[in-house]
């Protein structure tokens, strides 16, 4: 029964802990002992310590390490392209230190296509988790994809009856050297071929929005990619690390920055547009797409929202994801209330889609066609007209879920002074200026309407609303510039 200690530190343990345990390594690797053991630290741990921990790192030169992506990310969940490019990165750090990877650490992940990833990247040798085996691992497995074969080598704390990989502590791996390989080399696969099963990952609503934007940005990078491009790629997956365990808001920035500049490489100054139906989320129903020089958006008609809205020349992702508590997680294209039930607007039907020199539009009209909806995204401008037909009276309006600095969130009614929006509260006007100590919008609407708000934890929910009176035509504006 060989063990394989592997000692790891993981990205999201900060400076101190890093610190600390490379200090420890380092120790163990000096003492010289016989055996073989290994190392996963991630490419941006590496990084900081070439300058923080030179000489301990030095001293890891000879130790097995295992490549895993630039901070940890799950590389199953990411497309191929966003594997390749976070271990491409990772391994620069590696060689820039001296250090030349031999396995890539998967965890308790796992994708049919990582083998053929792995074997692009020069890597034959997978540590993975043995709860993804199909059948309880015997020690090390050969796995075969598309004719690519690649060692996986299970991770388990329970000893099997071949190798296995355990994850240990510095000051825990003097002891199991002696039940260690001799060297790396002397892996070797048992008869047959083993299946492996992806995990079953059940995503927030905000990662699976996070994860669709990285689907689509994978799909839009060049093969070489600039170095502008490379950073923000990996600060978006170190931040949303799709897990929800960092920065959400910081990882949308950082794929508009992306955005940004793959539109200045491929398209070109701002008289251009886009805007088709599509299957964005794989649920088997069509979504408007639009993307213009200044917006891009999502708006899923069956749901009756807006997914999302990112304004590109400020890097905001406007509408504000929920927290997993709350039922309606996007922004509402119409909320009704008639009595004391409020009610949103599904099933929408696309009735069109246009696109012009830097502007793009949607028409969507209800089942029983008593409302239509006109969107138009247009240089720092939304507009939406709503019109209603024979429409029982009450209460309607979209309502917006503004990703605001919840802690500094202040309006302004049609000219008057500034006030906190620390509170619900609800407001009558033409205009609705609000913002906070970064970012400024105007809701504004040529009808009179009132405006019920209510601070959340990661914004405010503002809902414009008229009381109609079954028919007529109905616009708002939302003003970003």
């Amino acid at each position: 029964m060989n063990i394989l200690p592997v000692v790891v530190i993981p990205h999201r343990d900060g400076p101190e802990v890093w610190s600390e345990r490379i200090d420890a390594a380092a120790e163990v690797a000096e003492e010289g002992h016989g055996g073989t053991w290994m190392l996963r630290i991630p490419g941006s741990v590496v990084e900081w310590a070439r300058t923080e921990k030179s000489s301990q790192l030095a001293s890891l030169e000879s130790v097995g390490w295992i490549a895993g992506g630039w901070s940890d990310p799950r590389l199953g969940s990411l497309p191929p392209g966003l594997v390749t490019l976070s271990v491409e990165r990772e391994r620069q750090a590696y060689l820039d230190s001296g250090i030349e990877p031999t396995g890539l650490w998967m965890g308790d992940d796992w994708d049919p296509e990582i083998p053929r990833v792995a074997d692009s990247l020069g890597i034959d040798l997978l540590f993975v988790d043995s709860a993804r085996f199909a059948t309880p691992p015997q020690g090390p497995v050969a796995v075969d994809r598309h004719g690519i074969v690649v060692i996986v080598v299970p991770i388990a704390d329970t000893a099997f009856p071949g190798l296995t990989a355990r994850v240990v502590g510095p000051s825990e791996v003097a002891a199991l050297l002696p039940r260690s390989p001799n060297s790396i080399t002397d892996i070797v696969p048992g008869g047959g071929r083993a299946k492996l099963t992806s995990p079953d990952i059940e995503r927030s609503h905000d990662l699976e929005v996070l994860h669709r934007k990285m689907l689509r940005i994978a799909n839009r990078l060049p093969e070489r990619l600039r170095p502008e491009l490379v950073d923000p790629v990996l600060s978006a997956i170190g931040a949303g690390n799709l897990d929800g365990g960092n920065g959400l808001r910081e990882a949308h920035t950082s794929l508009l920055e992306v955005r940004r500049k793959l539109d200045h490489d491929l398209l070109r100054g701002d008289g251009w547009s886009r805007i088709r139906r599509r299957d964005w989320d794989a649920d088997g129903l069509e979504e408007i797409v639009a993307e213009t020089p200044d917006f891009s958006t999502v708006i899923d008609a069956d749901a009756g929202s807006i997914v999302c809205l990112d304004y590109k020349p400020e890097g905001w992702s406007v509408f504000a994801m929920a927290n997993e508590d709350e039922a309606e997680p996007d922004s509402a294209l119409l909320r009704t209330f008639e009595g004391k039930t409020p009610a949103r607007t599904t099933d929408w039907e696309i009735s069109e889609v246009h696109e012009r020199r830097g502007v793009a539009s949607a028409t969507l009209h209800t089942d029983d066609e008593s409302v239509s909806l006109e969107i138009t995204f247009d240089r720092g401008r939304v507009e939406m007209v709503y019109t209603f037909d024979d429409l029982a009276t009450h209460r309607v309006g979209p309502e917006f879920r503004l990703a605001l600095d919840p802690t500094t969130p202040e309006i302004r009614v049609d000219g008057s002074d500034w006030i906190s929006l620390s509170e619900t509260m609800s407001r009558s006007g033409h205009r609705f200026r609000m913002r906070d100590g970064t970012r400024t919008l105007l809701l504004s609407s040529a009808r009179p309407m009132d405006l019920f708000i209510r601070p959340t934890n990661d914004g405010v929910v503002a809902w414009a609303n008229w009381l109609t009176s079954g028919t007529g035509t109905y616009p708002l504006t939302i003003d970003l510039r």
